[in-house]
């Protein structure tokens, strides 16, 4: 059936593939339909009122069963930008099977999560914290996340398992093995260094390396999922590794989710030569924060450089009420303090095509525009 959401649009038809991604300017997931209903959700950002994630808010509009046609939901990595409503996704999508980034779940890493968590509060928004909840809720309920790195399976289905009988897979290409092993590394000296020392955002130990980058394949289609996953020199981390471990396989991308918000320290171009199409659809989610914004100038540049069909998830800002109750807003006021918008709506880029078929269409939301 084939028919028009409460946001007046219509949901996926069962032999199509939608990709939708959302980026307000502090924030970032991805919502993917795979064909015959189900759908896939990959790291998670809250919509414009700040209270609900916007894959959950997306899918109801479109009255899909959540709690049924949710089968998978991924997180890349832990930065507070790409978890803000993590444990609110996972709660509602009750079928989906999970799975985070390697170093989530390892010993070390809740270990060290924990022990940053009890100490004295400086910060009050953490991705370290909505991790954790996540992983107190999810050792409530029993349910068991798939761990990732490079080249695991998220999830496979076979030839005509799906309305357009094409097998499709969606398949991590990040972290490397060295990667994590250096990861494990960087956590021990942190502690160390910090013993003693007022908390902190968790972030020294990783960055944006363990980043989990993903594949998803539609029979001889690609799209790729940058994350955040950032270029070094070592051969064996980050982008290098990726380009080093997929040299010469199939498919080739036609829609490239572009890493870390454009910025030139996540640039690889190996990437397009080997894994992507040429000039494929590719999106950017934008990024702003204490005066820093990305893409910049030379990054919109270089990535037109690749290819003439690049969009960003918005960039319209976002009204201080959308975000703030009255209550808050006067208090504010009274402080004779003057507001000035700094916060992206929850913009989106729908691309949606007949598996198999090119090129997608493509709708823009909510301040999203092409580059």
């Amino acid at each position: 059936m084939y028919w028009r959401g409460s946001i007046g649009i219509m949901k996926p038809r069962n032999n199509e593939i939608e990709v939708t991604i959302f980026g307000p300017g502090y924030g970032e997931c991805i919502v993917v339909h795979i064909g015959s209903g189900k759908w896939a959700i990959i790291d998670s950002c809250l919509d414009d009122d700040g209270r609900e994630p916007a894959s959950i808010s997306y899918l109801r509009k479109l009255d899909v069963s959540i709690d049924s046609d949710v089968i998978s939901f991924s997180a890349s990595h832990w930065h507070d930008d790409h978890v803000k409503g993590l444990a609110k996704t996972i709660s509602a999508c009750k079928a989906a099977k999970l799975s985070f980034g390697s170093a989530l779940q390892s010993k070390e890493f809740v270990a060290f999560l924990y022990a940053h968590e009890i100490q004295p509060v400086q910060v009050l928004d953490r991705g370290g914290t909505e991790l954790l909840q996540c992983l107190k809720n999810l050792n409530e309920s029993g349910r068991q996340p798939k761990l990732l790195s490079e080249d695991t399976l998220i999830f496979d289905y076979g030839q005509g398992e799906l309305s357009h009988g094409l097998r499709v897979e969606l398949r991590a290409l990040s972290p490397s093995g060295k990667q994590f092993a250096d990861f494990i590394q960087r956590i021990g000296d942190f502690s160390i260094k910090s013993k003693g020392l007022p908390k902190g955002r968790i972030s020294e130990p990783s960055r944006n390396h363990l980043s989990v980058a993903m594949l998803l394949t539609i029979g001889n289609q690609g799209v790729l999922f940058g994350a955040d996953l950032e270029q070094v020199s070592d051969s064996q981390k980050g982008w290098n590794a990726v380009v080093m471990n997929r040299r010469g396989r199939q498919p080739l991308s036609h829609v490239f989710k572009i890493p870390h918000h454009g910025s030139y320290n996540a640039y690889n171009k190996e990437v397009w030569k080997q894994m992507v199409d040429k000039h494929p659809w590719a999106i950017v989610t934008p990024w702003r924060k204490g005066g820093n914004t990305l893409p910049q100038d030379s990054d919109v540049t270089r990535i037109k450089s690749h290819t003439n069909n690049c969009y960003i998830t918005s960039t319209k800002y976002l009204p201080t009420k959308k975000r703030y109750d009255r209550e808050t807003i006067k208090q504010i006021k009274a402080t004779k303090s003057n507001f000035c918008p700094s916060i992206f709506s929850c913009g989106r880029v729908t691309m949606r095509w007949v598996a198999g078929t090119t090129p997608p269409k493509v709708t823009l939301a909510d301040g999203a525009k092409a580059l």
